[in-house]
């Protein structure tokens, strides 16, 4: 019996020698993982595609904010779109994201998340409302709608209460991570020329950071940040000569800068590459190491080639790592006077909303 098996895998393998190891050989290992630079272009379609099949689903009874299964998700889903537009120069999905974010079932958001904290529920503190700072400058910048800015103002002053009462944590891998919703507050404070509460998050950050810190090791994590690395994006835009700043550079020694390989071990895990990659290419702009430029591209490129794969599964993976794949082609773009990363000159779509198109989604 053992003789007409070993038979018959000899037959296999001479008439399907590719087929039987397909799998394997599609596989990357630490080393065959790819830092060579993408197409931003075409890693920009294939992401976005992943996240136009949730952004306009209705998931949740929200007024805007209701595709992508929960909140935050739809919240940075509408971000990805814009900035995907953006960037490709898709004017259509531009304008109908922005029809969608008009100024009457935003002000409903704006007063749902009031009635939240009157309740005491913390509603997407910090998380949500971090992203939602991240959507609302882009939107403001490269469509020049005013429509968000209200609901970003309340925003804004929530996280910045939240942020003098010490919230979140700085090891956190998941929704309540400082690093996260400290650097979107920062940069917010930064676009609106916001000086005296500019000042005092810097204060802030550096008060949090003047302490030894064990870092988690990346392999043991089970969420969707790197507490590590999101300080690392934090340090690099808020305090790049501090010397918690350098300090947090000399840990990365002797760190291992390989990405996770999938299967992941929980559902958040999926977006852990993307979001690392956010503080790997904070560190080279700052430091310009090589290291750290190919880890962002080993990175990204590991997400880009497994999309079929994690793209599949729309509970677990596809509502929302897209959004975090293109945060992180965003962040490579140079920083501008805002802090924001943005698009130079020489890269810059062709992409302006008619006056009337302008006065139509902010209601004016």
């Amino acid at each position: 019996m053992t003789k007409y098996f070993k038979n018959i895998f000899i037959i296999l393998l001479l008439f399907f020698p590719c087929n039987i190891f397909a799998n394997q050989t599609a596989t990357p290992t630490k080393n065959t993982l790819n830092k060579a630079p993408f197409d931003n272009a075409i890693a920009t379609k294939k992401l976005l595609s992943v996240v136009e099949n949730c952004a306009f689903k209705a998931d949740t009874n929200h007024y805007v904010f209701k595709g992508c299964v929960d909140w935050h998700s739809s919240v940075h889903g509408y971000w990805a779109l814009l900035w995907g537009a953006y960037v490709l120069n898709n004017k259509a999905l531009a304008n109908e994201v922005l029809q969608r974010l008009n100024p009457q079932d935003l002000a409903k958001e704006l007063s749902f998340l009031k009635q939240q904290d009157k309740m005491g529920t913390t509603f997407e503190m910090p998380y949500g409302r971090a992203w939602f700072l991240q959507l609302a400058h882009d939107a403001e910048s490269f469509y020049g709608t005013k429509s968000l800015r209200p609901l970003a103002n309340y925003v804004y002053a929530s996280l910045i209460d939240f942020a003098k009462h010490n919230g979140g944590s700085i090891l956190s891998t998941n929704y309540d991570n400082a690093s996260w919703y400290l650097y979107q507050t920062y940069q917010w404070a930064k676009y609106i020329n916001d000086e005296k509460e500019q000042k005092e998050i810097k204060r802030i950050v550096l008060n949090r950071f003047n302490k030894k810190i064990l870092w988690p090791k990346y392999s043991k994590i089970n969420g969707f940040f790197d507490p590590k690395t999101m300080a690392a994006l934090l340090l690099a835009n808020v305090a790049p000569n501090s010397d918690v700043f350098k300090d947090l550079l000399k840990s990365y020694s002797s760190e291992n800068l390989i990405p996770i390989f999938p299967p992941f071990k929980t559902a958040h895990c999926g977006g852990l590459n993307f979001s690392r990659a956010w503080g790997l290419i904070s560190l080279y702009q700052v430091t310009k190491n090589p290291k750290f430029l190919n880890a962002y591209y080993s990175h990204v490129n590991l997400m880009l080639l497994t999309l079929p794969e994690w793209s599949a599964d729309y509970r677990r993976y596809a509502h929302w790592v897209g959004q975090f794949g293109l945060f992180a082609l965003r962040t490579k773009l140079v920083t501008d006077e805002h802090g924001y990363t943005q698009i130079t000159n020489s890269q810059q779509p062709n992409i302006n909303l008619h006056h009337e198109e302008r006065e139509e989604h902010e209601g004016v």
